[in-house]
C-alpha cells in the first residue's frame, strides 16, 4: 500500500510518468491525489478488517483477517502493475541506472577493503554481515 502509493507520487514529481497516466480503473475506485489514494486503502483495510478488534463475531467461524476488499484490492493491483511497466521496469533499463550501478558496485568493493574510511555513523550498526 505505502509502496505503490509512495512510488507513483514520486515518479510524478520526478516527471516519469503523469497523473493523467495513472490507470483509470484505478484512479476511479482509489481517488484522483496521493492523499485520496492512501485515505481510500486505510479505510478499506479498517472496514474489511474490522472484525479483528473483535468487538464482532466473525462470519461463518472464519479466521479473522486484515485485509482490503476485492474491489479496492483489485484497483491497487492495477496500480501496482503499471508502475512495474512504466515506472520500475523501464528505469532498470535506462544507461543512468547502469551508471549508477557501477559507482554502487565500486563504493561497496572500496569500502569492503578499506572499512575503516566509512563514516563514523555506518560504524554503530551491530550487523557485521558483508552482502553483495
Amino acid at each position: 500500500m505505502a509502496y505503490v502509493n509512495h512510488d507513483s507520487d514520486d515518479a510524478i514529481r520526478a516527471g516519469i510518468i503523469k497523473e493523467i497516466d495513472l490507470p483509470e480503473a484505478a484512479v476511479k475506485v482509489l481517488g484522483n491525489s496521493p492523499s485520496d489514494r492512501i485515505n481510500t486503502m486505510v479505510c478499506d483495510i479498517i472496514d474489511n478488517s474490522w472484525v479483528c478488534s473483535g468487538l464482532i463475531a466473525p462470519k461463518n467461524n472464519s479466521r479473522p483477517e486484515i485485509k482490503m476488499s476485492p474491489r479496492v484490492l483489485k484497483a491497487t493491483g492495477i496500480l501496482r502493475d503499471f508502475l512495474f511497466e512504466r515506472v520500475y521496469n523501464v528505469q532498470s533499463g535506462l544507461p543512468e541506472t547502469e551508471r549508477a550501478r557501477q559507482v554502487l558496485r565500486r563504493l561497496y568493493d572500496y569500502f569492503l577493503k578499506h572499512p575503516r574510511e566509512l563514516p563514523p555513523e555506518y560504524l554503530l550498526h551491530s550487523d557485521t554481515e558483508w552482502r553483495a
